[in-house]
């Protein structure tokens, strides 16, 4: 049984802020973990391979459950499991057998077996979710804050499951803070890849002395790598990632995980898309955030 989601960190969270960040999503479908990319995965909720809408609402509103009860990996899939097995999205297929609302994307050979619903990809699912939305309400509260504490740190759980360079970034660690604007966040707002479970602390200027925090800036020590969007095609489409050089180690983000997961979930109301305020207009919150 998997360790429940640790959600000490946003005791001082509104729970319904999280929930409506969350289902202001809108909806996609998705062949391939790349299709939705970046930001875009803050304004949809897709999970690749799903391409039926009532498979996908059933994932998705286990999720929004999971985030509003805080219930664990094991109650989730107990929950969810029997419904997407009934719909025929389990197992290993053949891609012309994918439960589909469409055709299959061009280029897909529909005699190719694939990967549907299983223990370890409804666990990506679950701690993916629910750290991110967890994170990016996070980010609207520490926002809307700003003025009062304006200054940022970053926080590793310090434990054996962190990646070295991450707990590298621990305020309590490098001994530094960053302000909510600087350049650092637009492109390392955690979670920055897959399993990161590092979040944000926001701290009043006149605490910093006290602490013995420096506040530092990340202009000019960020740059940008091209990688293989995929490992089994070197060289075949590129990535970008980002790469901080401002500390003991150089800091990667994870392919399609460098971008301010806050900003892309809540960017100015004028330019919301047509999904995100559809999105809105049917939720509880009868508008957009």
């Amino acid at each position: 049984m998997s360790k429940p989601l640790d959600l000490s960190a946003f005791f001082d969270l509104e729970p319904e802020a999280i929930v409506k960040a969350f289902e202001a999503k809108g909806y996609s479908f998705s062949w391939d973990w790349t299709d939705t990319w970046q930001e875009a995965h803050s304004k949809t909720f897709t999970v690749a391979k799903v391409m039926k809408m009532d498979i996908l609402q059933d994932i998705r509103d286990g999720v929004t459950d999971a985030i509003q009860d805080g219930i664990t990996f094991h109650e989730f899939k107990k929950r969810i499991i029997p419904d997407l097995q009934a719909k025929g999205w389990w197992g290993r297929v053949p891609a012309k057998d994918v439960p589909s609302d469409a055709a299959l994307p061009a280029g897909v050979d529909p005699n190719k077996e694939v990967q549907l619903g299983s223990v370890r990809r409804l666990r990506t699912i679950y701690q993916t979710n629910m750290q991110v939305a967890f994170s990016v309400g996070r980010w609207k509260a520490m926002k809307e804050n700003a003025e009062t504490r304006p200054m940022w740190g970053w926080v590793s759980l310090l434990d054996n499951r962190s990646r070295l360079s991450h707990r590298l970034l621990d305020y309590t660690v490098s001994g530094k803070v960053y302000p909510h604007d600087d350049p650092f966040w637009s492109k390392f707002y955690p979670p920055i890849d897959w399993g990161c479970r590092c979040r944000v602390r926001a701290f009043r200027e006149n605490e910093l002395k006290s602490r013995g925090l420096v506040a530092a800036s990340a202009e000019k020590l960020i740059k940008i790598e091209k990688v293989p969007l995929k490992e089994s095609d070197p060289t075949g489409p590129q990535a970008d990632i980002a790469v901080f050089l401002g500390g003991k180690q150089a800091v990667r983000t994870g392919k399609g995980w460098g971008y301010d997961k806050g900003q892309a979930a809540f960017p100015n109301t004028k330019v919301y898309s047509k999904d995100i305020l559809n999105a809105a207009a049917k939720s509880k919150m009868g508008k957009a955030p």
